[in-house]
C-alpha cells in the first residue's frame, strides 16, 4: 500500500470505530431458541456468556422454555428466578440490558417495587430472593394492572405515583442503561438521538420511547460493581405469567474510548488533507 494512503485508511478505520456497535461489547446473549430444555440454559459453575447459574422453578412458580422464551407461570405463593452470579469479563463500567417483555393472566394489582425485580449488581447469590441493597447497584420492578395483560415498570425500592411508567401492554422490549463509569455517560437512542445519562444513575426505556419516570434515576448503591444480574418473583407477589425473550447484555464504551476515537478521527483528517493531490494519483 502506498505510504501516502495511510492517512485515509486510518480516517476510514477511526470513523468505522467511532459507531457505538463496533466498540460495544456483548456479556451476556440468550434468545431461548436453541433448545426446549430448561436444563441447557444452566451451567452453575462455568456457565457460557449465553447461561444462568441458576434458573429456580418450583410447583407453584414454575419456568420453562415455551416458543422459544423462557416463561414463568406463578399461581400460589412460590418463589422463584434467575440468577447470573459469575462475574462478566470484563467487568463493565456501563451497560445496556435488553429484553424482551410480556405479562399476562393477570387479574390482581401488582404495585410492590421490590417484589418481582430485576437488579444488577455483584456479589450475588443463586437463591431466589431479592439481594441486599448493598450488593445492589441499580434495580427496577415490574407492576401490572387488574386487566388482563396490562402492565408498567417501577423504580425498585420506591413507590409512589411518579415512580413508575405508563401501563402498557403486549410484548415490549426493554432497554435498561445503566452507568457507573465515574463521568456523564453519552450513548446513542434507538431513536437514534443521543442522550446523556449521570454517573451511578440509570434510564429505562419501553419499547421505541425513553420512560419519563425513570430517566437517570440515582442508583441503589452507586460504589457497586456491575458483574451480575437477577430477577427475583417473590412469593408475595401477585400471580401473573411473565415472558423473557432475546435477553443480551451488552457493555457500553467508556467515555475515553470515544475520546481516542476522535482524536484518532482528527488527527488523519487533518493528514489526509495536507496530501498534495499528486501524491494521491498511483502511476
Amino acid at each position: 500500500m502506498c505510504r501516502n494512503l495511510l492517512p485515509l485508511v486510518a480516517l476510514t478505520f477511526a470513523a468505522g470505530l467511532s459507531s457505538s456497535t463496533a466498540l460495544s461489547q456483548t456479556l451476556f446473549n440468550q434468545a431461548f431458541n436453541s433448545s426446549s430444555t430448561l436444563a441447557d440454559y444452566i451451567n452453575a459453575a462455568t456457565p457460557s456468556n449465553g447461561q444462568f447459574n441458576a434458573i429456580t422453578s418450583v410447583a407453584n412458580n414454575t419456568a420453562s422454555i415455551s416458543s422459544g422464551a423462557l416463561v414463568y407461570a406463578k399461581n400460589s405463593s412460590s418463589s422463584a428466578g434467575f440468577s447470573r452470579t459469575t462475574d462478566f469479563s470484563p467487568t463493565p463500567s456501563a451497560l445496556l440490558l435488553q429484553f424482551d417483555l410480556s405479562i399476562s393472566g393477570n387479574s390482581t394489582e401488582q404495585s410492590s417495587s421490590s417484589e418481582v425485580v430485576i437488579q444488577v449488581g455483584s456479589g450475588f447469590s443463586t437463591s431466589v430472593g431479592a439481594e441486599s441493597t448493598s450488593n445492589v447497584h441499580s434495580r427496577i420492578a415490574l407492576n401490572w394492572t387488574t386487566t388482563d395483560g396490562q402492565w408498567s415498570i417501577r423504580r425498585g425500592g420506591s413507590a409512589g405515583a411518579s415512580n413508575v411508567s405508563a401501563n402498557t401492554t403486549g410484548t415490549q422490549t426493554i432497554r435498561f442503561y445503566i452507568n457507573n463509569s465515574g463521568p456523564t455517560l453519552n450513548y446513542l437512542g434507538i431513536d437514534n438521538n443521543n442522550y446523556s445519562l449521570i454517573n451511578d444513575a440509570y434510564d429505562v426505556w419501553i419499547g421505541s420511547s425513553r420512560a419519563p419516570n425513570l430517566t437517570g434515576v440515582v442508583a441503589t448503591s452507586g460504589e457497586v460493581s456491575l458483574t451480575d444480574f437477577k430477577f427475583t418473583y417473590a412469593s408475595t407477589a401477585e400471580n401473573a405469567i411473565i415472558t423473557f425473550d432475546n435477553l443480551t447484555i451488552t457493555a457500553i464504551p467508556e467515555p475515553a474510548s470515544f475520546v481516542f476515537i476522535t482524536a484518532l478521527a482528527t488527527a488523519a483528517s487533518i493528514a489526509f488533507r495536507r496530501q498534495k493531490p499528486a501524491r494521491l494519483r498511483t502511476s
